[in-house]
């Protein structure tokens, strides 16, 4: 587990805590229901529960075209096996009265939910800690590799080879 400063303290520590699949690129589905596996066993991987709940996702169209795109794109994410509900201006209001005139509809996905941030970087590093795997606090990384070997710069531009993955700073921080 690498991040950069103290773990937890960036953006994976410091966001809204949404563990959706409503909404997102198709291409990101097949990686969001791993992730909701691995949320559904989060105590039992980390010893704690991150307060993370399925409380739903809710996504509100302001326009009828706002709405034709989530209907769309929901049919989409059916086909992933995400279980999005449509509903009408009438539908939202009668659940959700104070979003008033500036809703169209919406796009209700009850299987996603959230956690605290501040708790689920923790969690991660002490049962890394627990499991005498490595933490570290370091610069954005990424991986060289040439398919064969793993290539990672060391002091004055000479590079250390492995047959595992390594990584080398990011020149973008």
């Amino acid at each position: 587990m690498v991040e950069k400063n103290q773990i937890g303290a960036a953006a994976s520590g410091v966001n809204f805590g949404g563990v959706r699949r409503n909404g997102r690129k198709l291409a990101e589905l097949a990686l969001a229901a791993r992730a909701l596996d691995i949320w559904k066993r989060l105590p039992a991987l980390v010893g704690d529960d991150c307060e993370y709940a399925v409380t739903g996702h809710l996504k509100v169209a302001r326009s009828e075209e706002d709405m034709a795109g989530m209907a769309a794109h929901a049919e989409a994410q059916a086909e992933h096996g995400v279980a999005v509900e449509m509903l009408n201006r009438n539908a939202l209001l009668a659940g959700y009265p104070w979003f008033g005139a500036v809703a169209f509809g919406a796009a209700w996905c009850p299987d996603d939910g959230q956690a605290n941030p501040r708790l689920v970087g923790p969690a991660f590093a002490r049962a890394a800690r627990t499991a005498a795997r490595s933490t570290a606090s370091r610069s954005p990384s990424r991986t060289s590799s040439t398919g064969r070997a793993a290539r990672r710069p060391r002091t004055r531009g000479r590079c250390a080879t492995s047959r595992r993955a390594t990584t080398r700073p990011s020149s973008r921080a």
